[in-house]
């Protein structure tokens, strides 16, 4: 019986061989709730090291960092020795980054992406040339990065038809999305690589579950890189550049770090803006996202994440509107819903519509003031711009609001109900269980907040 096991990482999972050498590292830690991390002996990280050191001149890693398996947060890069604010912490020469550019240039894949002339996302262009070094295998001088990447991810793609069946509306949106992506990447796949079988006698086409696993690698993976002279076959921004060894970093929204190229341009670095002692993990900051921005990207959620929200639409809030025969002079607020809606529409409060544990955003709050006001509220409208907080009819907007979340707590504790009874489900619809979790726990908190 094969001792693997699959580890998950930050929306990743990766194959873990776990034998004496792995048990014995455990063992070091006499009190397994005090072990924080275990030192990562993963064979492919480690020839990955090798190889990048022996790419180039000028190292790669700066040993300042090293791979571990952390309790929390599982893979991950610790420090050594600690870092003092403004350290470098990983410094990836360029030659070890894979760019469009790269691509263009790449010996085989240059004569189908010249003679098809295929009007390519720079994603779709990293995806192809994974899925083709993938496929080279040994003959590939990519193999120990190729070999280091995750064999699945936990995005809500990797969800099941049966899985997704049972999705919050939301969540369904993301994952049609994400099929659009695939299927367009994989059209795409399929000319270029039935072009290269022609003229290099090779039988290989990829399969829509290659392109998945090829395109999320690099929506997850990918670093910001901007190329100021982007191939005109491109038809979107060529910003996005693979950075191998590097991406072990995990995400956290309290990090502070400076990212880019080094003055010389011979290296893509990463700077910390905070201390670490030794032996704590190092984290990146992806951005300010809340956690179905996280799912949907990555495949992870944070717990207590400042930046959370839960999605509405307007047609909820209309709904209620419509419904609602318990709000004060309500034939009087219910009529010129019409014209209520093409000013919000018009002004784009309509967009962005959300309510986070502390309570709804502006134009959630502006979009139901408006929807709420009286013919002759509603004649000066612009009011909302400068005064919210002394509207005459605030305590019928906070009602309304915290009548919502009761609505969407509903639905949702519903949803999840039918979503508990998947069995023995992905790792991709575990994270999406915590996801619809998260936001009852935010409209919980939010409807106590909007006291009327």
């Amino acid at each position: 019986m094969s001792n693997m096991a699959s580890c998950e990482v930050g929306g990743c999972c990766f194959p873990v061989k776990k034998g004496r050498t792995w048990r014995r590292r455990k063992r070091k830690c006499k009190n397994p709730k005090d072990c924080k991390y275990t030192v990562d002996c993963f064979p492919a990280l480690v020839n990955l090291s090798k190889w990048m050191k022996n790419r180039c001149s000028g190292g790669s890693l700066k040993p300042r960092l090293k791979a571990a398996v952390f309790r929390m947060t599982g893979r991950g890069l610790m420090t050594v020795r600690g870092l003092k604010t403004g350290d470098i912490v990983v410094q990836v020469p360029r030659e070890a980054m894979i760019t469009c550019s790269d691509v263009f240039s790449d010996e085989k894949l240059s004569y189908p992406l010249k003679y098809l002339n295929l009007k390519l996302k720079a994603m779709e262009v990293l995806s192809i040339f994974l899925l083709h070094h993938r496929w080279l295998g040994a003959q590939s001088e990519w193999k120990h990065y190729i070999d280091s990447l995750p064999v699945t991810y936990t995005v809500p793609s990797f969800c099941t038809e049966k899985e997704i069946r049972v999705m919050p509306e939301f969540l369904k949106t993301i994952v049609q999305s994400q099929e659009d992506d695939l299927q367009s990447c994989f059209e795409k796949a399929q000319k270029m690589f039935g072009l290269l079988c022609v003229k290099n006698s090779c039988c290989y086409l990829p399969s829509l579950t290659d392109i998945r696993w090829a395109w999320f690698t690099v929506n997850t993976r990918a670093v910001y890189m901007k190329n100021s002279y982007p191939n005109p076959t491109l038809v979107d921004e060529d910003i996005c550049a693979l950075a191998p060894y590097l991406d072990l970093l995990n995400h956290s929204h309290t990090a502070q770090v400076e990212t880019g190229l080094s003055e010389d341009g011979e290296f893509y670095q990463i700077k910390t803006l905070v201390p670490y002692g030794p032996y704590e993990q190092v984290f990146i900051n992806y951005g300010p996202h809340d956690n179905i921005k996280l799912y949907k990207e990555y495949g992870f959620i944070l717990p207590d994440n400042p930046h959370s929200s839960v999605p509405f639409i307007l047609d909820e809030l209309l709904d209620v509107m419509k419904d609602c025969d318990a709000i004060e002079n309500a034939h009087a607020r219910k009529d010129l819903l019409y014209e209520k809606q093409m000013i919000i529409v018009s002004h784009n409060f309509h967009k962005n519509l959300a309510m986070s544990s502390d309570g709804p955003s502006w134009n959630f709050e502006v979009a139901t003031t408006i929807l709420l006001m009286t013919a002759d509220e509603l004649s000066q409208w612009q009011v909302v711009y400068q005064n919210l907080t002394g509207m005459g009819h605030r305590h019928l907007v906070q009602c309304c609001l915290r009548m919502l979340c009761q609505i969407k707590l509903d639905h949702f504790n519903l949803v999840l109900m039918n979503m508990e009874d998947i069995e023995d489900c992905s790792e991709a619809f575990a994270c999406a269980k915590m996801l619809v979790r998260d936001c009852c726990l935010i409209l919980t908190n939010a409807e106590r907040s909007l006291q009327c």
